[in-house]
């Protein structure tokens, strides 16, 4: 179990640098002969193989770290084994060649939806200079000399930077800025809306300033609504229905607002983790549920009753429904992820690549970037 925490922990931490740009690494422009690896238009070389391995090993311990391991670059710590049995070295390289692949990847959506212009060029190159001259004294003869332990050079550095631009913008130039683009995708947005419960709720609260009546009335509902929902899961006779459903609806202890639109719930979304923080067994039952399925659920005022149903058509387009405030950049990533997904088992790891040992490579102090100006 902690092995697979640690697993997801690290992809999503990767995941998380490659979107922001942090993650550097790639060659481009080089004969195919040099290539360790290759995917569409982008060839990886050893001297830049070899300086992700030292960017990614500096990521990787320090994800480790923060999921508790105590990590560090030393053949001790490598040889040693993790609770799968399997030694953190072994772990290390079977992951530097997936976050290998999935950079190469990436690079090569970009080259397939976008075109690297000259202002493109000169962001990079006016980065890479920067970081030279801070950590160079502006001299490639030290930044080279600095760099020899560790297999790469300035120009497997520029190149680097090059590719990793690529690979940090591919998904917007696909979907746009914060996923923006994608309304041009409505097959896509209608897939990833079926990602969403789409549910009814019935707030019954039993508890506060309420009258032996209006208890009494609250109770009579709860135990009609519990016994129709039992005799549609058992076959029994006066089942539940969404004609009934509504009906309770009406009068029910929620938001108005919400009775004709409904809750749309998914885990990551921004507004779901609100309402969730507020009423978590209501979100946890909405999640779990299948459509069609009616079910009862106990939160901390009284009782909530789900009723969960098909997404409607189109729904992510109403701007007043704050369920979808992320809809489209969360679509864009979704789809992202997808394409990004199917392209990284095309990527060809050549015979040269048997010449790199990520795992010998030391852990990278300086040269790396964090933005791009």
């Amino acid at each position: 179990m902690k092995n697979r925490f640690l697993t997801t922990f690290i992809c999503i931490f990767i995941a998380a640098v490659l979107v922001l740009g942090g993650a550097l690494g790639l060659a481009t422009g080089i004969k195919s002969a040099r290539a360790v690896a290759v995917c569409g238009n982008v060839t990886v070389d050893e001297g830049t193989a070899n300086y992700l391995a030292s960017y990614y090993k500096m990521l990787y311990i320090r994800s480790l770290r923060t999921a508790g391991v105590d990590a560090s670059d030393s053949k001790a710590f490598w040889d040693s084994k993790s609770d799968g049995g399997v030694s953190y070295g072994e772990l290390f390289e079977s992951s530097f060649k997936d976050y290998l692949a999935s950079l190469i990847a990436a690079a090569d959506i970009y080259l397939s939806y976008s075109t690297y212009t000259a202002d493109d060029k000169l962001r990079v190159a006016e980065t890479c200079d920067e970081i030279l001259k801070y950590k160079a004294n502006g001299s490639v003869t030290e930044f080279n000399d600095t760099a020899e332990e560790y297999g790469f050079d300035f120009t497997d550095f520029q190149n680097a930077a090059a590719l990793i631009y690529k690979a940090r913008l591919a998904e917007k130039v696909i979907y746009g800025e914060n996923g923006e683009n994608m309304r041009n995708y409505p097959d896509l947005c209608e897939e990833f809306l079926k990602e969403y419960s789409h549910v009814s709720l019935i707030f019954i609260k039993t508890g506060g300033d309420l009258t032996a009546s209006e208890l009494a009335e609250r109770q009579s509902a709860i135990e009609t609504l519990t016994a129709a929902i039992e005799a549609k899961e058992n076959g029994g006779d006066l089942q539940i229905t969404p004609q009934m459903f509504e009906g309770y609806l009406a009068n029910s202890d929620g938001d108005p607002v919400m009775y004709e639109r409904g809750y749309y719930f998914r885990l990551g979304a921004e507004k779901t983790a609100e309402f969730a923080s507020a009423l978590p067994e209501v979100v946890e039952a909405s999640l779990e549920m299948q459509i069609g399925e009616y079910r009862r659920t106990e939160y901390s005022e009284g009782v909530c009753f789900i009723y969960k149903y098909e997404p409607e058509e189109g729904a992510y387009d109403d701007k007043d429904n704050v369920f979808f405030s992320d809809f489209l950049a969360d679509a864009a990533t979704y789809h992202y992820d997808k394409v990004l997904s199917e392209l990284i088992p095309t990527v060809t790891f050549r015979d040269r690549y048997s010449n790199i040992s990520p795992l010998s490579v030391p852990v990278i102090n300086d040269y790396y970037i964090r933005e791009f100006k």
